[in-house]
């Protein structure tokens, strides 16, 4: 599903894109491609800290601890 909306990512605003890339490296973490996603997930957080959106960020810095976790 996430394949079908690439075409339509121009649409949607910043904060958004941003989420919709964090659900496609979501969604490489339960195909157990752990490295690419966390890393995906790390360019992405730091993406959102330089755009100042710092809350965003937060949530996926988040994100990422909590996978490390598990």
């Amino acid at each position: 599903m996430l394949e079908q909306l690439a075409g339509f990512d121009d649409l949607l605003t910043f904060q958004d894109r941003i989420r919709l890339d964090v659900l496609r490296n979501r969604v490489l973490l339960l195909e157990g491609k752990q490295e690419p996603a966390l890393d995906g997930l790390r360019k992405l957080a730091e993406r959102a800290q330089r755009s100042g959106n710092m809350d965003l960020a937060a949530e996926i810095w988040r994100l990422i601890a909590e996978s490390l976790a598990k």
